[in-house]
């Protein structure tokens, strides 16, 4: 013990070794105690920098006094990022269909928006007497034992104040002692600016973003940019004049050093302003924005400017004076000023594709092929989604041999150099010819583009969807069985992983073919072979098979079905094919409305559950429903279903023409015609299996 306390004495102090604990009282320590302490801490740490920051009283956390990084701060401004990239968040109106339910939720919505009150942003329509007057009126409700629904309805519809503000962010934070960045900033006036409060905006930045910091050029373009938003470029432009004269003001002898401080307008502050300036049709406006840009901003129209007229000139559906952009555009080369000062940009690719795009949609090809031609002669190369765009706008409006002779070019059968320009076929581009041709029912010409990607040098990778578009071409030529076996071997051959899209178009080309026994065979074998969950619209073509046959208890089975593998059958598209399928059994609105709630109550899910052993998957063969309600027929002969595979096909295409040629007045009507030669073919076919035949019909 004596040469431990010796030891002791002869070691230096530590503020970590030598702190005080509990019941003893701490000693004052001299000044070079102190140095000695702070230098053996820094020691032990070398990358601790605390004692180099200052430190803010005004902010409780202590990363934000010492303007270090904070988690909090870095969490409030994703959230205000986010919330700029959502529209219309400033109000939203209430859902009619209200249920038992609506109250708490309510109740939960009026607390955050007199939270939101409270912060300091509320409106003449959320004062501090409407919200004790809607909590009287709510009181009030309970006591009288009214449902929600008989009170909410019978009020005008409840505008809910947005609680997600940007501003009621920043608010939160700096009530909890952090200190908001100049990103956090930022991102306040880039989503106020995305929900139409530019002005609000500019006066945050006024009162508190230039009080605390030297702001950047991005902050100021963010306001610049939310007028803009707003469709109001003059007060844009007024904006950023204001911000020039600011820095014109810097060139006093009182103000010297300032200058270095205030940010300068950039090659990102314009664009905008030239691309609501365009929207709005205001081409003078444009002209001499860009006049001020270059002799009073002092900023020189780069590409993204003149691509971002190019933008607004299609917007404004006006691609002629898009081209003319371009042509002058293309003349600056003659400027010998700017050719001197290097400072020239000529057009590019994806400015010539803007327009090239606008025409194809909207079937006007020829003058996008004639702009193809211009790039030619101004000596830009063009890009493989021009290519491709053409192609499209070509297959679109029923022209394949125009769009072979672009698919030609592409391979290097034309005027382009294309090794040159590295531009090649993709998978895209062979898709689009199958898409055309599968649509077609043209199996022969799906085939031959087939085995061209095989055979391309290229190497194009043969995807799901390239085998759906194959069995695709064989369901449109009425011949599911080969579809399949198209759809297996070509999986099985390139080794590609089964996927729902190429099996769903088997099951929807056996469906077409009216066979539903064979099209849930598919589906069963999904699941159990491929490992592969159907979606909602692999089910929805069996429900419209069985709607077309008029077979009310199959299509009952096959939503119980989907029930159990955990699919909604009350709301989205599966409700909307069960109403299609059911109305055309016959079925009115009600009764399909009451159909479809007795499929999806619960008890009866749970019941048929606990009866299948508690299992997912529905086995068809124990349903006693279908067994007692559908008769047992045996399978007609081939010829009879032929006939009957015929017969629906035809009834099939008289309803898209019915649909088709009466639009005038919005109803719906078949083809006469059409269906009476459907009823030829099924009295055909009753002639020699009556039963089958009604069935059928």
């Amino acid at each position: 013990a004596r040469e431990r306390r010796e030891m002791l004495d002869e070691r230096k102090s530590s503020p970590r070794r030598d702190r005080p604990r509990g019941g003893e009282t701490p000693m004052k320590k001299t000044e070079s105690e102190n140095e000695e302490d702070f230098l053996e801490e820094k020691r032990r740490n070398p990358q601790d920098k605390s004692h180099l920051a200052y430190h803010d009283e005004r902010f409780r956390c202590r990363k934000c006094a010492r303007n270090a990084s904070c988690f909090a701060v870095h969490k409030a401004t994703q959230r205000m990022i986010t919330i700029g990239k959502k529209t219309s968040l400033t109000t939203r109106t209430r859902n009619k269909n209200n249920n038992n339910s609506d109250k708490g939720r309510l109740r939960g919505q009026r607390a955050k928006r007199r939270d939101f009150e409270e912060a300091g942003f509320g409106g003449a329509s959320s004062s501090s007497s409407s919200w004790s007057r809607e909590d009287e009126e709510e009181e009030e409700e309970e006591k009288e034992g009214l449902t929600t629904t008989e009170k909410t309805t019978a009020r005008t519809k409840l505008e809910e104040y947005a609680y997600d503000d940007p501003r009621y962010e920043l608010k939160k934070l700096k009530d909890s002692g952090h200190r908001p960045t100049m990103k956090t900033y930022t991102s306040l006036i880039c989503a106020l600016g995305k929900q139409n409060k530019a002005k609000e905006a500019e006066e945050i930045f006024n009162q508190e973003a230039r009080v605390e910091f030297d702001c950047d050029a991005a902050i100021f373009n963010a306001i610049a940019h939310g007028y803009c938003e707003n469709d109001q470029p003059d007060e844009a432009m007024q904006f950023v004049d204001s911000w020039v004269e600011e820095i014109g003001l810097c060139d006093r002898p009182d103000m010297e050093g300032m200058k270095d401080k205030i940010a300068k307008p950039n090659r990102a502050t314009h664009p905008e302003i030239i691309n609501a300036y365009a929207r709005n049709g205001e081409y003078r406006k444009v002209y001499r924005t860009l006049r001020i840009m270059e002799e009073k901003h002092l900023v020189v129209p780069s590409e993204r400017t003149y691509n971002a007229f190019i933008k607004g000139c299609i917007e404004n559906n006006d691609p002629e004076e898009a081209e003319t952009v371009i042509e002058r555009w293309n003349n600056e080369k003659y400027d010998l000023e700017k050719m001197a000062s290097k400072l020239v940009t000529k057009p590019v690719a994806a400015s010539y594709g803007m327009v090239i795009d606008y025409y194809c949609n909207n079937d006007d090809i020829g003058k996008g092929r004639k702009l193809l031609e211009k790039m030619r002669w101004a000596n830009v190369a063009p890009s493989l989604p021009i290519f491709n765009m053409l192609l499209k706008g070509y297959l679109k409006s029923g022209n394949p041999r125009a769009a072979e002779v672009i698919f030609r070019e592409l391979q290097g059968g034309g005027s382009w150099d294309m090794e040159k320009m590295r531009v090649k076929p993709d998978v895209q581009t062979y898709t689009m010819f199958l898409e055309y041709w599968a649509n077609s029912g043209d199996t022969e010409n799906a085939e031959r583009y087939l085995t061209a990607m095989r055979k391309d040098k290229n190497k194009i990778k043969i995807d799901s969807f390239v085998i759906a578009s194959v069995a695709k071409a064989y369901a449109r030529a009425c011949d599911p069985v080969m579809a399949e076996e198209r759809c297996k071997s070509l999986m099985e051959e390139y080794k590609i992983k089964p996927h729902v899209v190429p099996l769903t178009t088997v099951v929807a080309a056996y469906c077409t073919d009216g066979d539903t026994g064979e099209a849930e065979r598919v589906v069963r074998e999904m699941m159990e072979d491929y490992d592969v969950n159907p979606n909602e619209r692999t089910f929805s073509h069996v429900i419209w098979a069985h709607g077309q046959r008029e077979d009310v208890a199959s299509i009952r089975r096959v939503a119980s079905w989907m029930i159990d593998l955990g699919f909604r059958i009350d709301r989205g598209d599966t409700k909307n094919s069960l109403f299609r399928a059911l109305q055309e059994c016959g079925l009115g609105r009600n009764a399909v409305e009451n159909l479809i709630q007795d499929v999806a109550n619960q008890d009866v899910i749970r019941k048929r559950r606990t009866e299948n052993g508690n299992q997912r998957l529905y086995d068809r063969s124990n349903d006693e429903e279908v067994n007692t309600a559908a008769p047992q027929t045996p399978p007609p002969p081939p010829q009879q279903q032929q006939l009957q595979r015929r017969s629906i096909a035809v009834g099939q295409r008289g309803r898209r023409g019915g649909v088709d040629a009466n639009t005038n007045n919005g109803t719906t009507r078949r083809a006469p015609r059409a269906f009476g030669h459907a009823r030829r073919c099924l009295a055909v076919a009753s002639s020699s299996g009556g039963a089958v035949a009604s069935f059928y019909f």
